[in-house]
Parts: C-alpha cells; structure tokens; sequence
C-alpha cells in the first residue's frame, strides 16, 4: 500500500481492474461461455494463474472480444505479476506515445503547451489510478485518439479499425 497512488485509503492499492480481465481470459480459454457470472471473480476462487486469488473480486464487464488480448496473456504466462508489469508498461506508453503525436500534429504554440504539460498529465491522479488498477481506458483513449489523426490523414481504414475497437471496449 505505501506505493499505491494514494496510500492512505488501503483499498485503492488492492483494487485490480486488471484481474478481472486476467480471469476472464483464463475463463475463456477453458471454454466457459458465462464470462459474467460474479461467483468466478470472487477472491476465494481458485485460479490457475499464479497470484491472480489474491487481486480478484471485481466482476468482468465487458463485452466478449476484449477477452481476446487477457486470453492470449494467459496462454503466454500464468504469472499474473508479468502480465500486470506488461500491462503497466503498454498503458503507460501507449498513452503517452498517443498524447506526444497528437501535440505534434498540432503544432505550434498548442502543442508546445501540450509538451510542456505532459509531466503534469504524466503524475496525475487519475493517469496514475488508471495504471496501478490496470484499467483500459487509457488505451482506449490513445485508439480514440490515433483513429481521429488516422481520419485527419484521409486513412479512414485503420481510423475506423482503432475507433470500432476503442468503442466496442
């Protein structure tokens, strides 16, 4: 807890969006169809992803293809602390990579501004909250935000591709 991104509520360190997922996809590989049931995401629940029991609680909400990227996660490794660290690391980058793209083809005094604020967006609370749950939607954002500069440059495919799965996740 005295890392999380605010210490003194303990709950807030605990809480995994991300196992959610990892369980889902751990369902989904075995061929369970109910991905919803809430019985299957209870911390007490045995999982063959090691130190997955530990995080779990919170239900899976999404629908059934996002399942797909936690699904191949599992197959890859079953140590959930890989797959937080990955996850981490792509949110994290993946963001950030689609907010310095977007100040650059602004341009200009806007996007110098942008520059200058990325440090500050960079330690908020709410970017940081996003990456210690291990939520999506700071990906989900950047595939919003890359299909809007894909649509800018006329490539209304791969815009339409990033913005159909930032809306179905």
């Amino acid at each position: 807890a005295w890392a999380s991104v605010f210490p003194p509520i303990r709950e807030s360190a605990q809480h995994q969006c991300l196992a959610a997922y990892v369980r889902a996809g751990e369902l989904a590989a075995v061929g369970k169809p109910d991905l919803w049931e809430p019985d299957a995401y209870a911390s007490d629940h045995a999982s063959q992803v090691d130190g997955l029991g530990h995080y779990l609680g919170d239900p899976y909400e999404y629908p059934p293809p996002f399942a797909g990227l936690p699904r191949a996660a599992v197959a890859a490794t079953n140590q959930y602390q890989l797959i937080r660290d990955v996850w981490f690391g792509l949110s994290a980058l993946g963001f950030l990579a689609a907010f310095i793209v977007l100040a650059i083809w602004v341009g200009g005094r806007g996007g110098a501004t942008a520059m200058l604020l990325l440090p500050a967006l960079a330690i908020s609370t709410p970017f940081m909250f996003t990456l210690q749950w291990g939520q999506a939607h700071a990906l989900v954002i950047a595939c919003a935000v890359i299909a809007m500069l894909q649509f800018a440059r006329n490539r209304t495919t791969s815009g339409a591709m990033l913005l159909a799965f930032a809306t179905a996740t």
